[in-house]
């Protein structure tokens, strides 16, 4: 979930989900987003099953200006 205060805190331009392969930080394969666009609330990404330790969500933010509010991920 993205968090925008109409304000200084917006949803991402864009965000990439990565898995720990075990030595590196891979980007998970086939990713599928809906919306392609992030927005403010839920936004899904759904890609191929990884065997991992960890994820982590890489974010590229709107602006040098703007902050990037993530308040939630759930992972099935």
């Amino acid at each position: 979930y993205f968090y925008n205060d109409k304000n200084g805190v917006q949803p991402p331009a864009e965000y990439q989900v990565e898995y720990w392969d075990g030595k590196d930080w891979t980007p998970v394969k086939s990713s599928e987003k809906m919306p392609t666009q992030p927005i403010a609330d839920l936004n899904i990404c759904s890609f191929l099953p990884v065997n991992t330790t960890a994820l982590r969500v890489m974010l590229a933010h709107q602006s040098k200006k703007i902050f990037t509010g993530l308040y939630e991920v759930e992972i099935y």
